[in-house]
Order: C-alpha cells, then sequence, then structure tokens
C-alpha cells in the first residue's frame, strides 16, 4: 500500500512538472532574447527548487498515513512522538550552536580588538577609531554605546540612534560589575519605564584607584529565539571583557600621557639648570700669592645654591655664597634673581657689602612675592693687603684658620637677618685680615648637613676638624679632603640637599735667601 502510494505521489509530480514546462520553456526563451545569455542554470535551480520544495513533506505523510494503517493509532502516535523529539532537540542544539558560534565570534573579535589596542600608538585620542573599526557586529543585532561620564561617547552603534544617557550614568557610577535586565524587568534607572528590549550593561573602571568612570550599554532586539537570562549572562563575561580591555586602553594612554608631561617638565628642568649652570664663573681672576677652589654639587638638576666671583676696582674681588630657601625650580629662579642683584649692586657698593645686600634685599622685596628667602655671605678681598671686609646675611659662618693657630678656628658669624624678610633690615660690616698660610672655608648647609643612611648628619664638628687635619696642604687638596670626607660619611644615602665649598687660602711666604 505505501508503495502503491509513493508511485501515485511519482506520478503526480511529474504530471505537475510536466504542466509546468510551457512556463519554464517561456522564461528560458525570454531570458535568452532580452540578455542573450545561454546561462539558464539559475532558472532551472530556481524552477525545481519551486516545484520540490512543496513536496518534500509528502512522503512523510505517505508514510505515517500508513504506519497508522497497517500499526494502529498507538504506533501512529508513537513515531509521531519521536518525530516531535527529534524536532525539538534539534532546535535546541541549533540554538546552543548559534549561542556557541556567536560566543565564539566576540571572544575572537575581542582577541583581536585587544590585539589593536596594543599595537596602536598610546595616545587615547585613537581609541574611537579603534572601537569603530572592531566594534562593529562583534554583539547579536542591537544598539551599543561605550561612553565616559557623562557625555564623552566613544562609540556608538547606529550612528543615528539618541541613547539617554543621563539617567544610566549616575546610577552606574556606584556599580561595580556588570548586570542584565530582561524586557519584563524593571529598569533601576527608570523604573516608571513601561517596556523595553533586553540591557547588558557595565561600568568601566580604573582597577588601581576603584573608580567608575564610564560604562557600557547593550539594548538587544527581540529576535525569533528569545531572550532569557542564561542568555543575557553568557553575553556577560564578552562586555565585562570589553570594558576591561577599555580601561586598559586609557589608563595605558594616561601613563603615556603622564610619561610624556614628565619628560617635558624633566627636558626643561634639565635645560633650568644648564641655564643656571651658565650664570656661574667658568673663570676666576689672576691672585697672585693666593690659591681658590671651588666646587657646587646640585641635589636635584637645579640648584638653590649659588657662589659667584666678583672682579671690582683696584684689583679687589668679591666672593659670593649663597643658599635659597628649599629646593626646585622656584628656588633656582628665585637663586638667578638674587645672583642678578648682588652681582649688580657690587660693582656699584664695591667696597660696602652691607649696602649690597640692603640694595638687593629692598629690590627682591618689593620685586617678588614667593615668600623664599636666601642666606649670603658676601666678602670684599684685598689681595695686596690680605684684609676681607664682610657681611654674614644669615648664612653658615665661613671658618677661618690661621696657619699659625690651626686650634681655633674663627667662625665669621651672622651680621643680619638673611635677605628677603624685613624690608628695613641692615647689615653690620666687618674685617678680618688674613696673613700667608691662612684659610678660609665657605660653605652651604649641605655640608654639615649631609645625611647618611642611619639619619645621622656629619655635622660642623667633623667639618673643622677635617679643614684642621689638611691645614698645611693646598686650597684644591684641602676642598678634595673635605668633600671626599663628606661623601663617605654619605655612602649609598641620596643627596638630601646642594652642596657648594669654597677654599681661599694666601700662600705661604717663602723666607729670603741667607736668612
Amino acid at each position: 500500500t505505501i508503495l502503491l502510494a509513493m508511485a501515485m505521489f511519482g506520478t503526480y509530480f511529474l504530471l505537475y512538472a510536466a504542466f509546468w514546462m510551457p512556463y519554464l520553456a517561456y522564461h528560458t526563451w525570454a531570458q535568452q532574447a532580452l540578455s542573450r545569455s545561454h546561462n539558464i542554470r539559475p532558472i532551472l535551480r530556481f524552477f525545481f527548487l519551486a516545484l520540490g520544495l512543496p513536496q518534500l513533506a509528502n512522503p512523510f505523510a505517505i508514510l505515517a498515513a500508513g504506519i497508522y494503517a497497517q500499526n494502529g493509532l498507538a504506533v501512529y502516535l508513537f513515531v509521531i512522538f519521536g518525530m516531535l523529539m527529534v524536532a525539538y532537540l534539534s532546535r535546541r542544539m541549533s540554538w546552543t550552536t548559534e549561542r556557541s558560534r556567536q560566543s565564539s565570534r566576540m571572544l575572537e573579535k575581542l582577541e583581536i580588538l585587544g590585539r589593536a589596542i596594543i599595537d596602536a600608538p598610546p595616545d587615547s585620542e585613537n581609541l574611537p577609531a579603534i572601537l569603530q573599526t572592531h566594534l562593529t557586529n562583534m554583539f547579536p543585532a542591537g544598539r551599543l554605546v561605550v561612553w565616559i561620564f557623562p557625555d564623552d561617547v566613544l562609540y556608538q552603534q547606529p550612528i543615528d540612534w539618541t541613547p539617554e544617557l543621563d539617567d544610566v550614568w549616575p546610577w552606574l557610577l556606584e556599580r561595580t560589575m556588570g548586570d542584565i535586565f530582561l524586557a519584563r524587568d524593571k529598569l533601576p534607572w527608570e523604573e516608571d519605564r513601561d517596556s523595553h528590549n533586553p540591557v547588558v550593561v557595565a561600568p568601566i573602571r580604573d582597577a588601581d584607584e576603584a573608580q567608575t568612570y564610564g560604562g557600557i550599554y547593550l539594548e538587544l532586539h527581540t529576535l525569533a529565539q528569545p531572550w532569557d537570562r542564561k542568555a543575557l549572562q553568557n553575553l556577560c563575561p564578552a562586555v565585562q571583557s570589553l570594558s576591561a580591555q577599555i580601561a586598559s586602553a586609557i589608563k595605558q594612554a594616561h601613563v603615556y600621557e603622564q610619561a610624556l608631561e614628565y619628560q617635558r617638565v624633566s627636558d626643561e628642568i634639565k635645560l633650568a639648570g644648564t641655564i643656571q649652570a651658565s650664570l656661574l664663573p667658568n673663570s676666576f681672576p689672576d691672585m697672585d700669592g693666593w690659591q681658590f677652589a671651588v666646587t657646587l654639587a646640585p641635589a636635584g638638576e637645579t640648584s638653590g645654591d649659588f657662589f659667584d666671583i666678583i672682579p671690582l676696582a683696584d684689583g679687589k674681588i668679591g666672593f659670593v655664597i649663597a643658599d635659597v630657601l628649599d629646593k626646585g625650580v622656584g628656588p633656582a629662579i628665585y637663586m638667578t634673581l638674587s645672583r642678578t642683584l648682588i652681582r649688580t649692586y657690587a660693582t656699584e657698593f664695591d667696597l660696602q657689602p652691607d649696602l649690597v645686600f640692603f640694595a638687593t634685599n629692598e629690590r627682591i622685596l618689593k620685586d617678588t612675592r614667593a615668600n623664599l628667602f636666601v642666606t649670603a655671605f658676601f666678602g670684599v678681598l684685598d689681595p695686596t693687603e690680605g684684609t676681607l671686609t664682610y657681611c654674614n646675611a644669615g648664612h653658615n659662618p665661613p671658618y677661618f684658620l690661621s696657619d699659625t693657630n690651626s686650634c681655633d678656628p674663627i667662625p665669621l658669624n651672622i651680621t643680619g637677618f638673611p635677605i628677603g624678610i624685613d624690608e628695613d633690615a641692615t647689615w653690620d660690616r666687618a674685617e678680618i685680615e688674613m696673613n700667608h698660610g691662612d684659610v678660609l672655608v665657605f660653605y652651604t648647609d649641605g655640608v654639615p648637613d649631609a645625611q647618611n643612611l642611619e639619619g645621622e648628619f656629619f655635622k660642623q664638628e667633623s667639618l673643622v676638624k677635617i679643614i684642621q687635619d689638611h691645614l698645611g696642604e693646598s686650597a684644591e687638596t684641602l676642598q678634595k679632603s673635605i668633600l671626599d670626607a663628606v661623601y663617605d660619611f654619605v655612602g649609598d644615602a641620596p643627596p638630601f640637599d646642594d652642596i657648594t665649598l669654597m677654599v681661599l687660602r694666601r700662600d705661604v711666604q717663602e723666607e729670603s735667601p741667607g736668612l
């Protein structure tokens, strides 16, 4: 019976096809006449598909009818139930396969996006273009926006969509993880909204500072395959991974910008240090019968210390050593101003260091508001007479040691306030006489305040002892001995302060032959 039914179905199909043959012949002739093309395969393929597809169910219907007729209702229902189960399982497997395919495609696109972010220049301006290239079609049909709070959109698809982000980002700002919302769920930022598409949201966070500063909003269209909670949860890892990649790219760009800024500032500081060093004297006046040695070792690129050697009238020479409060670029600029003013007024009041400090102090307080001050020592040496007329504006007292009395160093103590504190300040003027073999050591507080790794200070006593132990040596040798002692004491500790050291020594007078 089944074979007979199949034969009848075959006969029916042939007659059915023969009925449509004239129609096929006409279309074939029209195709060749109009397009002058002899390729009729597309028409034949369409024709036989159009005829055959509707007939595919007929053999199965005949088979089912035969089973019912020969085996009864129970077997018929059992077969139908089995066929329904196979169809259901096939559909479930189809959904699972599609989800797996989508997940694999998303992971592949995320991997490509990650490589693109790594390979791209670490500049935040490149990120929108990278996202535009790699996010398109990454997720199933829907609408996607990536933005930095409150309204800096990095990526939006479709372009003509206007997402309402003003309500989303205040809620997302408090979140640390992503969340999903089915079409039937209430949106926490729009609780009065009756209907919406399924939504996946995720924050973009700075992991180091534990701060949310952006977000991802994915709104999915309802398809033939409905979105359930499990399907949305399967999307969450990809959205979270995208969030992490964007956060990493933004962090990388921020670090890169900080590095560029640091490099720019570092270059400017180096330039400032170079300019500052160029202001220091690189040649010294010829002083017969005298020895002079000087060193300035800044703790950083710039220095708050300075020294100067100023040629004055009648062969006299001005010696300046000074230290600006604090360290850095600001004190370095203040140092440059102070050095310029002292040098300018020294040539005007060459034998009156007290007036030099008074004029410098007055001009600094009138022209600046930096709340800084300068400790300075200015001495005017008469190389012929051996006299040194000086003022000490709050500076570490230089040590004067006589070759005939090395046990009692004489500090050239403070004669007035530091420069830059009191506009009406005045300074006393003092004078010493340097005989043959006498030594005068100028220094800044970087010498006695030098620290080792244990936090101990070098101290004034150590400086005096080194001077006494090497009193009979040349100025250059004495200076080297002091610096060696300081650096040996400091060891591997980082420099705490600038070090400036000047040594002035009057040569020992040679005895006349025959005496």
